[in-house]
């Protein structure tokens, strides 16, 4: 995962990251997720409603730890 190597240093899998937020030196939380045009490359649709559903997940957790961090 390229863009979270950038903004970590270290090397980082989807997998091992997901739904597990990352605190940044600048006190920045990083979400790990899939890039949106991955789901457009797959083609079998068991696998694509499965990556979209995870996308979808990612964001609502990305969602509420914001709203934690806001009260």
């Amino acid at each position: 995962v390229t863009a979270a190597r950038g903004l970590t240093g270290k090397t980082v899998t989807i997998s091992k990251a997901r739904n597990r937020p990352i605190p940044l030196s600048d006190g920045v939380i990083l979400a790990v997720t899939i890039h949106p045009s991955a789901l457009l490359r797959i083609r079998d649709e068991r696998e694509k409603r499965a990556a979209y559903n995870g996308f979808v997940a990612d964001l609502k957790a990305a969602r509420a730890q914001l709203r934690r961090a806001a009260a």
